[in-house]
């Protein structure tokens, strides 16, 4: 029993992920984008390929496709749907008997788009790094349309592989809050799923430096407020009477704060580039409370339960501050190296 409920949780989850994906497929085409929506049926199969309304629904969007991109002469994204088609399973593939394709065609036009490609990509003028990566990815793309193209673009991909920049080292400027900890910390934490760190012939330079640096120590501020409380007593004849007794808030606020001005750069070491840049003011304000709490002398001695008094707070010390600065570059850094084009390998 507990094994067929399990089966049939799995079996209500399998139509519900194929549900989203069907709309997630019409979603694109309705933006008139068939390739990315057929994608999305195709992942779908791979769990459920018995599934009457995702055959329907892939049927549907493929021919659209396939009217669309013919109508306005897109030969690129039919060859990509016509080859989402060819690659699938073929025990997938065999229900769809109606979807027809010419092979030689096909070939044909993937030849004639790789060529077209490769041409656009002849003309790009490889004077940054930018371009240099463009150019490189474009030669890589048209390999999609036409493999065999491989012998003929495959020594300019090698010498713009070597062209564009892929290594750096890292250059500090010193100072106390700049010290040695933060290039340990930029070694371990600065990403390196494409750039790579290196002191030898590396392609890039990143310069960091912080200038301007201004510490201002704790301050505590102390601000006094009234309040009081309502008590309830008897008087000498029985009745019921109010009492308010005053009492007193102290509030302490700890503050310091910092200012520095963060420049860093990189620099391609082959042409000079300055690939990205950064160069501002940067402010940071610390700031703590805590409050105690004492009766007014004239109530001394009146029994009533006062809140109870803060402990005192503490601002962060000046190592945990040179993390912080340490951590929030690295930051800045991550996301300048993340914006950058990237080959496509």
């Amino acid at each position: 029993m507990k094994k067929l409920s399990l089966l049939l949780v799995i079996a209500l989850l399998f139509i519900s992920c194929t549900k989203m994906r069907i709309n997630s497929a019409y979603k694109f085409a309705s933006k008139k984008n068939y390739v990315l929506a057929v994608e999305q049926l195709e992942d779908a199969f791979i769990r459920d390929n018995e599934n009457s309304d995702l055959i329907k629904a892939y049927d549907d969007l493929y021919n659209k496709g396939i009217n669309y991109y013919s109508s306005i002469g897109n030969d690129e994204k039919l060859y990509l749907l016509e080859e989402n088609f060819l690659n699938l399973n073929p025990v997938i593939k065999n229900k769809f008997p109606n979807i027809t394709l010419n092979y030689n065609s096909h070939i044909n036009r993937g030849i004639k788009v790789a060529n077209e490609i490769k041409k656009r990509a002849d003309l790009i003028l490889t004077n940054t790094y930018k371009t240099k990566v463009k150019k490189y990815n474009m030669y890589k793309y048209s390999l999609n349309f036409n493999p065999n193209l491989k012998k003929n673009i495959n020594n300019k991909l090698n010498k713009l592989y070597k062209k564009i920049e892929k290594t750096y080292n890292i250059k500090l400027k010193r100072n106390y809050y700049l010290a040695s900890d933060i290039e340990n910390y930029l070694y371990r934490n600065l990403k390196k799923n494409y750039f790579q760190i290196t002191n030898i012939n590396p392609d890039m330079t990143l310069y960091i430096s912080i200038d301007g640096f201004n510490y201002f120590s704790p301050k505590i501020e102390r601000e006094v407020f009234p309040k009081h409380i309502t008590k309830k007593y008897k008087n000498k004849d029985g009745k019921i009477k109010i009492k308010n007794i005053g009492y007193f808030q102290n509030k302490y606020t700890k503050k310091a704060s910092l200012s520095f001005i963060l420049y860093y750069s990189l620099i391609s070491n082959k042409t000079g580039e300055r690939l990205f840049s950064f160069n501002r003011p940067i402010d940071k304000t610390y700031e703590v409370s805590w409050s105690t709490y004492y009766i007014e002398p004239n109530f001394i001695n009146e029994q009533i339960e006062l809140p109870e008094d803060d402990e005192e707070k503490f601002l962060p010390n000046q190592n945990q501050i040179r993390n912080e600065i340490n951590r929030e570059i690295t930051d800045f850094i991550n996301i300048d190296f993340d914006n950058l084009d990237k080959i496509n390998f």
